[in-house]
């Protein structure tokens, strides 16, 4: 019993911290109201591949996927950046040619441009990128 302790305390303080950073959907409907998150990127497919491709090796071989656009933010440095949040996955090649596998991302758009985005290292599971 002596060992299980310390598991059992870090489980318990992990659970929380997760708890903590959940947000409702009354949460989100409250932050949302008033808030002006841009124009609509209709053609937010072909920006998401113009910034976020400028930065592989080889950006025509990338192949993406891609959800609709929905109103989010992300906090940079403190300060708060309204816009439009796009998920998906990316797979692109490495410097021996071979594809990595597909890698998930977001993608903050507004005024036609990437205002911030994120390519994650592993398969993180993403709440934009569930079909429910």
């Amino acid at each position: 019993m002596r060992r299980r302790w310390p598991c059992i305390v870090v489980a318990v303080l992990t659970t929380f911290l997760f708890a903590g950073c959940a947000v409702t959907s009354a949460g989100i409907a409250k932050q949302k109201s008033g808030v002006d998150f841009g124009p609509y990127p209709e053609e937010y497919q072909e920006i998401i591949r113009r910034d976020v491709g400028a930065g592989l090796r080889d950006p025509y071989s990338a192949v993406w996927t891609y959800t609709t656009p929905q109103e989010g933010w992300r906090n940079v440095f403190g300060k708060r950046l309204n816009g439009w949040l796009v998920c998906g996955t990316l797979n692109a090649k490495n410097a021996f040619g071979g594809y990595v596998g597909a890698r998930p991302y977001t993608a903050l758009l507004r005024d036609g441009r990437v205002i911030g985005g994120v390519l994650y290292s592993s398969d993180s599971p993403l709440d934009c990128l569930r079909t429910d």
